[in-house]
């Protein structure tokens, strides 16, 4: 099979040894190697999505045969996804989705390595004193929180007073148990003038019970309850981390 299309990758496996022969017809170099075509009669885009920038750079060669297995991995990910590889070409606004991405499944499983169950208060409550500021935020978490692990504080833009509950749970499973709701509930039992709750989870998703669950105790309460799942927190986290990071190696000042 002869594949002419400009710009496009065709996969093989090699099945046999190398021959030289030269055949009647058709006319042709003569260099034989037996394979297994893996990408099929559709080959793979020049810029499709999946397709590593080191590989389209090795289309620049201009010999007839490179040697690209220093780019093993990203060829073995590419026939592991064949089936999946959008062939459509690829922009740089489809490759950048695609980094953030990849850097919010990376940071989940750093978060992971550095921090487990309570631990990952500290670093959640860091991040509500950059939102809200330093002085808004008391971290009321431990034995005696009252179901919050937060309380934020902070005026609207007409000067209304905003008193926000926050519930943290580090899970690595759907959200599905009602505990963090029962807590924003006694939470608003407990603390004076709570406004709204809000529960920062590194769950994926949350189950259609648990989103009815939510929506139950937002009409019990007649407070607006807020689930901000693992997605939107990191993406929080990567867009606030430098400031965190320097704010935290800040000196303090001498009094």
């Amino acid at each position: 099979m002869r594949i002419r299309t400009s710009k496009h990758w065709s996969i093989a496996r090699v099945l046999g040894p190398y021959r030289f022969e030269i055949p009647k017809k058709p006319k042709d170099y003569g260099h034989i190697l037996l394979v297994k075509l893996l990408s099929g009669d559709r080959p793979i885009g020049f810029k499709a999505r999946g397709v590593a920038a080191g590989l389209r750079q090795t289309m620049r060669n201009l010999s007839r045969l490179w040697n690209v297995d220093h780019l093993g991995a990203q060829i073995r990910q590419i026939v592991g996804n064949l089936g999946k590889l959008d062939e459509a070409t690829d922009v740089e606004e489809d490759r950048l989705e695609a980094l953030l991405l990849e850097l919010e499944l990376a940071g989940f499983e750093r978060f992971k390595f550095h921090f487990q169950g309570a631990e990952f208060e500290a670093p959640c409550v860091r991040l509500l004193k950059m939102l809200y500021g330093e002085a808004n935020v008391e971290h009321t978490g431990g034995r005696s929180e009252n179901g919050a692990d937060a309380i934020c504080t902070y005026r609207d833009a007409l000067g209304v007073p905003h008193r926000v509950a926050v519930q943290i749970k580090m899970w690595t499973w759907d959200a599905n148990s009602t505990r963090p709701l029962e807590q924003i509930k006694k939470a608003c039992q407990s603390y004076e003038g709570i406004t709204s709750g809000v529960i920062l989870s590194t769950s994926k998703r949350a189950t259609p019970a648990f989103e009815a669950a939510r929506a139950k105790l937002q009409k019990e309460l007649g407070l607006p309850v807020r689930v901000i799942l693992r997605q939107e927190l990191l993406r929080l986290f990567i867009q606030h981390l430098p400031k965190l990071v320097a704010a935290e190696a800040e000196p303090e000042p001498d009094l």
